[in-house]
């Protein structure tokens, strides 16, 4: 996958495991709705742009692609989360939580 960072636009390649969270929110109209995030868990060491180290925050993008066509994820921070959290206890692995931004390029 391509992780591209918002602020400055700069992007990297990082190898990343796909998943997915469920959960429920509850609208304006107070009915209950299930919401799915795309996931995909990366080694922390692997989010490097040169020598600088950063954390995913929301807005990033991610490009998947798979058998030939890309899909744009943007990175989003659900209600009560953050745009990622470590995956791991030893804080070796990050699980990144991203929507769908759009179709395939």
């Amino acid at each position: 996958m391509v992780y591209i960072r918002a602020a400055t636009n700069e992007q990297i390649t990082v190898r990343a495991m796909p998943g997915q969270t469920r959960g429920e929110a509850v609208t304006n109209d107070e009915v209950v709705v299930e919401v799915r995030t795309q996931d995909w868990t990366v080694t922390a060491a692997d989010l490097r742009i040169g020598a600088e180290l950063f954390r995913p925050a929301a807005g990033d993008q991610i490009r998947d692609t798979v058998g030939g066509q890309t899909v744009i994820y943007r990175v989003i921070a659900r209600t009560g989360l953050d745009a990622w959290s470590y995956q791991t206890a030893d804080r070796t692995s990050i699980r990144i939580r991203t929507t769908a931004a759009g179709g395939a390029l």
